[in-house]
């Protein structure tokens, strides 16, 4: 039974397996998607596992007012290219995946590449098939609560595609 890639476009993309038979497996909500819930589309699958908050410590330095948060994630090639993971925008023409949390009103914090955790991210080349585990670390407002922890493909400097949004709150944290 041969099975195709369908995608359909909702404000992200959302994938859905169709078998011969015509029936559809979703593989993600069509909004945000929830801490553990699996986000893909024909290029990646990513799972944000977990979600800590930490405040400043040791040599760290941070904003006033700001703490850090922790995500926990998993990101697996499930594409035909490599993709770049890396926390600057890689080899011209690869596609770089990059992430940023964002609060409701819009204002988006970037990933803090200053402050690393034993289990940071993998930053390099992603081969399709091949899969990384680790955290990013953000700066975010000390009071914050419904984020949006985004991730997005595109090729160089232009972003282009949203593979993941997920819902992340204060009842999330471990």
């Amino acid at each position: 039974m041969s099975m195709k890639k369908t995608l359909l476009s909702l404000g992200i993309c959302t994938a859905v397996l169709t078998t011969a038979a015509g029936s559809c497996l979703p593989i993600k909500p069509a909004g945000p998607a929830k801490l553990g819930e699996r986000v893909s589309n024909e290029a990646a699958t990513i799972t944000v596992q977990s979600l800590e908050e930490r405040h400043a410590r040791g040599y760290c330095k941070i904003k006033d007012g700001y703490t850090y948060l922790i995500v926990g994630l998993t990101v697996q090639n499930t594409g035909r290219d490599a993709i770049d993971t890396g926390a600057l925008a890689g080899p011209s023409g690869m596609r770089h995946l990059w992430f940023a949390i964002r609060n409701a009103s819009g204002e988006q914090y970037n990933e803090d590449t200053g402050y690393r955790t034993a289990s940071t991210l993998f930053r390099g080349i992603l081969a399709p098939g091949e899969e990384c585990r680790g955290c990013l670390v953000f700066q975010v407002p000390a009071r914050w609560d419904n984020l949006t922890f985004n991730a997005v493909l595109g090729e160089a400097a232009v972003l282009k595609e949203t593979i993941a949004k997920v819902a992340i709150t204060r009842t999330d944290l471990k």
